[in-house]
C-alpha cells in the first residue's frame, strides 16, 4: 500500500492558523528570523505557515515545530492550531 502524505491540521483554505500565528508574532515584536532562531524552527517553515501555502501537517516533527513556536510566542500549540484556549 503506498504511503500517503500526512494530513494537515488545518485545511489549505483555512486562513485562521496563519492569522493567529501572525498576530502572536506581531504581539511579541519578533521577525520571522528572530522566531526561527529562538525556536529552532527553520525560517522557511515559518514563512510557509504564514503564507498559508503549507500549513503544519500531522507529523511528529511538524507538531514539535508548532510547540516550539508557540512556546516562544507565549501561547499554546492548541490555540495556534485550532483557536481554542484551555
Amino acid at each position: 500500500m503506498p504511503e500517503t502524505a500526512p494530513r494537515s491540521f488545518t485545511s489549505p483554505a483555512d486562513e485562521a492558523f496563519p492569522r493567529r500565528l501572525n498576530h502572536r508574532l506581531v504581539a511579541r515584536d519578533f521577525t520571522v528570523a528572530e522566531l526561527s532562531e529562538r525556536s529552532g524552527v527553520p525560517s522557511r517553515t515559518i514563512q510557509n505557515w504564514l503564507s498559508g501555502e503549507h500549513p503544519p501537517d500531522r507529523s511528529r516533527r511538524s507538531l514539535d515545530y508548532v510547540k516550539a513556536v508557540a512556546s516562544e510566542l507565549r501561547t499554546s500549540a492548541l490555540f495556534l492550531l485550532t483557536g481554542e484556549r484551555k
